[in-house]
């Protein structure tokens, strides 16, 4: 195909009944109409390099490609609404009403977008717009409460609470970019008085009905689907679930990624051409199967769907002492276990649930493993595959209190001894009996050699906040089921380069300058702090520095868990052509009961404002 010419166009005006959105648009140079890529930024388009280079790439493919900064963000009229919240859809409906009555559009939409951004195009989907033909959301939440911002109904402080409200309120305060008029500053000027988005992660719990109304309703999309995610993401459940749930043309990309799409060389530019020009252009389908999965050490393979139709079930069963055995060894009589309440286990599980900590993979799991309770299985005798979502069971008590989560982490045990983190899963019991407890799903090589083992405690420091009180939890007649496939059965995917180098981040026992792991203390009152800071900076197109600095530290004590403690330092800063400066700094701290922040905005080094915060926090608590 030819590369065409095109023209870009920025801060059109998209008029609402709330006011006017802002879009930049690049399309072809071209008399003839043609469909349209929209993507709906949450965030704010005048910062971002990424989406304006795929738009000009499609661009000159023959599509015009339209972003839009969400209302009340960027250079977008009104006030921004609740996060991933129902009134998102308007901004994308609003914005499709508009593309379909200019003079360049052919009428016919696709959406797309990564995080946020696919959440907004998966939101529009399932509110739905005749203009609207085949969507594409990458790395995205499907029910913001348990999926971002509290796993599995377990409270979230870090990412949440922390560093994704300081990143918000950074772009909410820091200016607009050059060439900005008088409106732009007003715009502003106006932001700068609402709220932070961090008040509404503050002040609803897990479950509160505010969140749950947030939900995505799957069966609401008529519209064909690819969902791309990463195993090491915060949502691959999410997009694994979205495309076992659809009910329409779909197909599945998973890759070994952490919170971040495909990269240039995954030819991941190449595959959403094929499917949009399939669906907005009537080109050919897209080719091979609908399923393509990497495992997590980067090799690829291809699936008619997901899961493998040739998947079978393994199940071991807890047996007295430490060792999980085949279910035809359990024992007749209940066979108990204590789980204990270690407030430091999971600071060796890298940053995989935490998208703003940069990527560090896990390290060798033991020292956490050893701080659980650990059941491990024999040697497998066969090379097999993990493959899919895999489930521990086990029973409580209904005489004794319940706990208020359990956590697991299923590992590889290799033949040196060394413990490699799998995938892990939450549960919070609501009552006594027997618990199902999912994990993540993922893709993993098990070697013949290797022995499986599965770790139970109470913790994921620092991804969750620590219980207030340590407390051992019995259960009895624990079960680990596993989905696995037979290597030989796998067909290698050419869709995707193998693996080459391994993905990038240090693991968490490298004492490098972005994350590092400090122990004190002794077996009888241990002190973890993990600390990781960050700073980069890029150049817009006008010239304009944006930069960015960020220093985090998360600390708890193994039998004062009460006294958990996260702090996050952030910097956004702004450096025009002309020399002249905008720096927007952040400090938010949480407690088991207590929120505090504080931004300051300086211009040309003079304070403009500054503003401070302070709110409860309800800790998390056993279902009565």
């Amino acid at each position: 195909m030819s590369v065409l010419a095109v023209g870009e166009f920025t801060d059109m005006r998209i008029p609402t009944e709330r006011g006017t959105l802002s879009a930049d648009i690049v399309r072809p140079r071209t008399t003839r109409t043609v469909p349209t890529l929209l993507t709906v930024l949450p965030y704010r388009k005048d910062l971002d390099l990424y989406w304006h280079g795929l738009m000009r790439w499609f661009a000159e493919r023959g599509y015009a490609c339209v972003m839009v900064d969400l209302s009340g963000t960027g250079r977008s009229d009104g006030v921004a609404p609740a996060k991933m919240s129902p009134e998102e859809a308007l901004d994308s409906t609003a914005a499709m009403d508009w593309i379909i009555d200019q003079p360049w559009s052919d009428g016919q939409v696709g959406m797309w977008g990564m995080s946020s951004g696919g959440f907004t195009t998966l939101r529009a989907a399932e509110v739905g717009h005749p203009a609207l033909r085949a969507v594409i959301p990458m790395l995205s939440p499907l029910q913001p409460d348990a999926d971002a911002f509290n796993h599995d109904g377990a409270r979230v402080d870090l990412h949440q609470r922390i560093l994704w409200s300081s990143q918000l309120l950074v772009q909410q305060w820091l200016p607009p970019t050059q060439p900005s008029g008088p409106r732009d500053l007003e715009r502003w000027r106006e932001r700068l008085e609402h709220n932070p988005f961090f008040l509404d992660f503050v002040r609803h719990d897990a479950g509160d009905p505010e969140f749950v109304r947030r939900d995505v309703d799957v069966s609401k999309i008529r519209v064909p689907t690819l969902c791309i995610g990463g195993w090491r993401d915060l949502y691959a459940r999410s997009m694994v679930e979205l495309f076992e749930q659809l009910t329409v043309p779909k197909r599945l990309i998973m890759g070994p990624w952490f919170h971040r799409g495909p990269r240039g060389g995954e030819r991941f530019f190449e595959i959403a051409l094929e499917w949009w020009d399939h669906w907005l252009r009537g080109g050919p389908a897209p080719s091979g199967p609908l399923v393509h999965c990497a495992t997590l050490d980067g090799d690829w393979s291809s699936f008619e769907t997901w899961p493998a139709p040739q998947t079978t079930s393994m199940r071991m069963v807890a047996t007295n002492g430490h060792s999980l055995a085949g279910d035809a060894e359990a024992s007749g009589s209940p066979i108990s276990h204590v789980v204990p309440s270690n407030a430091t286990v999971g600071t060796l599980s890298g940053s995989w649930g935490m998208p703003s900590a940069g990527e560090v993979l896990p390290a060798d799991q033991r020292a956490d493993d050893h701080r659980c309770l650990s059941l491990t299985s024999g040697p497998l005798g066969e090379d097999r595959m993990l493959a899919g979502t895999a489930v521990v069971e086990f029973d409580l008590a209904t005489t004794e209190p319940l706990p208020a989560r359990i956590v697991a982490r299923l590992c590889l045990v290799r033949e040196d001894g060394a413990s490699e983190f799998l995938t892990t899963g939450v549960v919070r019991p609501t009552r006594g009996g027997r618990q199902l407890l999912r994990l993540r799903p993922t893709l993993g090589a098990l070697p013949a050699a290797g022995r499986l083992r599965i770790a139970l405690g109470d913790a994921d420091f620092p991804r969750l906040v620590p219980l207030r009180e340590a407390s051992p939890t019995t259960i009895t007649n624990l079960s680990l089921t596993v989905p696995l496939l037979d290597p030989q059965s796998l067909e290698p995917s050419g869709l995707f380069p193998q693996a080459e180098d391994a993905e990038n981040g240090i693991t968490a026992t490298d004492a490098g300058p972005g994350w590092s792991i400090i122990r004190s203390g002794n077996d009888a009152d241990e002190v973890v702090s993990v600390q990781f800071a960050s700073a980069g900076a890029y150049l817009l197109p006008d010239g304009t520095r944006v930069g960015s600095a960020s220093e985090v530290r998360a600390t708890v004590s193994s039998t004062r868990p009460g006294d958990v403690e996260f702090v996050a330092d952030l910097e956004g800063s702004l450096t025009g052509p002309s020399g002249d400066t905008a720096v927007v700094t952040v400090a938010i701290s949480t407690r088991q009961t207590r929120f505090d922040a504080r931004a300051v905005l300086t211009l040309d080094g003079t304070v403009a404002r500054s503003q401070t915060w302070s709110e409860p926090l309800r800790p998390e608590e056993a279902h009565a």
